[in-house]
């Protein structure tokens, strides 16, 4: 019974009513009709080996570091320099250069807090945007996924991650290590080479933006459901008003 009363008021102001629905149509047709943006998205693999491949030999010197150490590779690469060095790849500014690392990037507890937070902190405004990640986490194979306005575009972000993975190799082992290799008890410090090469071919493909009309529909809806309020809570006519009374 509550309810009649609206439901009067709207009939009387049909004509405002039929003129909201048209607008929040229109909305629905001018966003459905622009064409959806589209991205480039380019992918490869990489992995960390010892100079002497492990493919080739049972137990070389350094194999077991190789995890960690590709690990450490992946949070590099989300550093500020690294991310100018991207930048001078590909030729722009760096602020429109992200690297983005899933493994920082998500929280280890999913509770609502962190969750938000490491949601809002995922949000990148910046055109090229590079995924680098260790999918298993006991195989030294770097994931690298760009992507870019374009194709073409993506395909560069791609590969100048590889190179500056590959720029950060030791083949002559200049880098030195506490942790035992290949076994060995001693804890004499020794240097550990290794190398980054591609396991993977480098793949790119053009994705469709997403379909804008299933939002477009929502913000219609609620645009129209906010003038049905606004014109309920417009109080009536006096003349209208005392029409009803003497009807009533």
């Amino acid at each position: 019974m509550e309810a009649l009363p609206l439901v009067r008021r709207l009939f009387h102001r049909r004509r405002l009513l039929a003129g909201g629905a048209l607008a929040a149509l229109a909305v629905v047709i001018l966003v459905a009709s622009r064409p959806s943006p589209s991205t480039g998205v380019a992918w490869t693999l990489v992995a960390l080996d010892t100079p002497k491949s492990q493919l080739v030999d049972s137990s070389p010197s350094g194999a077991d570091s190789m995890t960690w150490r590709a690990s450490l590779l992946v949070h590099l690469m989300g550093t500020d320099s690294t991310q100018r060095e991207l930048a001078q790849h590909l030729k722009v500014p760096t602020g429109e250069v992200t690297v983005v690392d899933p493994a920082l990037a998500t929280p280890k507890l999913p509770a609502s807090m962190p969750k938000k937070a490491s949601d809002a902190a995922a949000i990148t405004l910046a055109p090229y945007v590079l995924t680098v990640e260790m999918k298993n986490s006991v195989l030294p194979v770097v994931s690298v996924v760009a992507e870019a306005p374009d194709r073409a575009a993506a395909k560069r972000l791609a590969q100048a991650g590889v190179s500056v993975l590959q720029a950060h190799a030791s083949a002559g082992g200049r880098y030195e290590s506490l942790i035992p290799a290949s076994g060995k008890k001693s804890r004499t410090r020794r240097l550990q080479a290794f190398v980054v090469e591609g396991v993977a071919a480098l793949r790119s493909k053009t994705v469709a933006g997403k379909e804008m009309l299933s939002a477009a529909i929502g913000v219609a809806i609620v645009l129209f459901l906010v003038w049905c309020a606004l014109l309920s809570l417009v109080p009536s006519h006096p003349r209208r008003r005392l029409r009803a009374a003497a009807v009533a």
